[in-house]
């Protein structure tokens, strides 16, 4: 009969050539599709292989991933050691980037024993926009970016925007709030919430914002802040105008004077370097006002001698709201009642009304005394002097006690404003 013999081979691994990933596919333009700041979906678990494809058991081979920046894990992966399998583990690590792309992982072996080096295939990776994070504040004014003291700001429309671009919708409106800070100020006032819109989700609006009611640029900007998500637009600069002339003033208070009719110049001069400025409601000096400032005396009494102005101080210039008076005298010899106080009135007569036409701006008055005896005068001159300074003393206490109550009442709204939206914060989201 026929003889046989059996006889088993054992074909063992060759040394290792390579390393592949076993959870993940690595072909050509296959890709890993992750979020930003999410975990990968399997294991990072590598096994060596030898020219072959062989899975190679072999321990204590040092293996890292090489990865393209600023792609990053968290726990970090370090390098690793295969164990008997021939095979790394590096766990499944939370993936961050800093901006949404393609990103690749190399893995690297060393085999020391051999004194050879190693890699593997390309795992490739793709961190895609997240619907669900927000990006960016998207800010549209629906008007030019300017207005009038003391009325409303321009009507601001405010979208949060995901990481794809896309407009969320989920967005709660205390956690959008606008802030309005003067330009040469550190104190920002804080708007909030805003108003959704009823047709457009995810729309929300900041509508009859009163205006600041001092005139100059302010900056204007919204934040978004969930949590340890916080987001600021860049500053929008809004002009705020002056609003419509009301009242000549003088830019420094003079002294009330005390004159008489006869004698030097200085006698009867009523006023000196007298700077006067056509303001708003606000305080606020306008512009673009031009014309004269005519300037006559008031008694106090009807039928009481008036003092007579000389020729040359009865008008002055006023452009662009401003007017600088040189000096105002009596006529010498002019009549008035001794003792008696009048009133030196300044007031605007415009050039070209124009849409001012109804304006009525109220006219600077500045007090003054008539003593026609030159030793009495001096004695009132003195006395004026003392009562001005009383006058400027009590003036400077009063607004030091309204300066601490506008800080007390500001801090209490605030704190008022604060409690508010956290309380609607709390309803809303629970």
């Amino acid at each position: 009969g026929d003889l046989k013999s059996d006889t088993t081979v054992n074909i063992l691994a060759g040394p290792p050539a390579s390393i592949s990933f076993v959870h993940y596919d690595t072909s050509p333009r296959q890709f890993v599709l992750l979020y930003n700041n999410s975990l990968m979906p399997s294991p990072l678990l590598v096994q060596i292989k030898d020219e072959f494809g062989n899975p190679v058991r072999l321990a204590g081979v040092s293996v890292t991933l090489g990865r393209t920046d600023p792609l990053t894990f968290d726990p970090p992966t370090r390098q690793g050691k295969t164990n008997d399998l021939g095979q790394v583990d590096f766990g499944q690590p939370v993936v961050r980037a800093a901006v949404c792309g393609e990103y690749t992982l190399v893995p690297r072996g060393a085999n020391r024993k051999a004194k050879s080096t190693f890699y593997g295939a390309q795992l490739q990776i793709k961190i895609q926009p997240d619907p669900s994070v927000p990006n960016k504040v998207n800010v549209n004014f629906l008007s030019k970016r300017q207005c009038v003291a003391g009325t409303t700001l321009p009507d601001v429309e405010v979208t949060i925007v995901a990481e794809d671009g896309s407009v969320m919708t989920d967005v709660l409106p205390p956690h959008i709030a606008m802030g309005i800070r003067e330009e040469s100020s550190d104190d920002v006032n804080l708007v909030s919430p805003p108003t959704v819109s009823e047709t457009k989700r995810g729309h929300f609006y900041f509508r009859n914002v009163a205006a600041p009611q001092k005139a100059t640029s302010h900056s204007v900007m919204v934040n978004y802040i969930n949590g340890d998500m916080r987001l600021v637009t860049s500053m929008y600069q809004v002009s705020v105008l002056p609003g419509s002339p009301e009242r000549l003033v003088a830019v420094v208070r003079p002294a009330t004077a005390t004159v008489s009719n006869h004698g030097q110049a200085h006698n009867r001069t009523l006023v000196t370097d007298l700077e006067l400025r056509v303001k708003d409601k606000f305080d606020n000096d306008t512009c673009g006002i031009g014309g004269k400032v005519s300037v006559r005396i008031v008694a106090e009494e009807a039928g009481t001698p008036v003092p007579s102005i000389a020729a040359k101080s009865r008008q002055f210039a006023l452009s662009e709201g401003q007017c600088r008076i040189d000096s105002v005298l009596i006529e010498e010899g002019s009549k008035g009642k001794s003792g008696e106080k009048y009133v030196l009135r300044f007031e605007v007569v415009l050039e070209h009304p124009g849409d001012l036409r109804n304006a009525k701006i109220a006219p600077c008055d500045v007090d003054f005394l008539f003593c026609d005896d030159l030793q009495k005068r001096k004695e009132m001159a003195q006395l004026t002097r003392q009562r001005d300074q009383l006058l400027k003393t009590i003036s400077g206490r009063k607004k030091e006690v309204e300066s601490v109550e506008k800080l007390v009442a500001d801090g209490q709204a605030k704190e008022g404003e604060r409690l508010a939206q956290l309380n609607q914060l709390t309803r809303q989201v629970t």
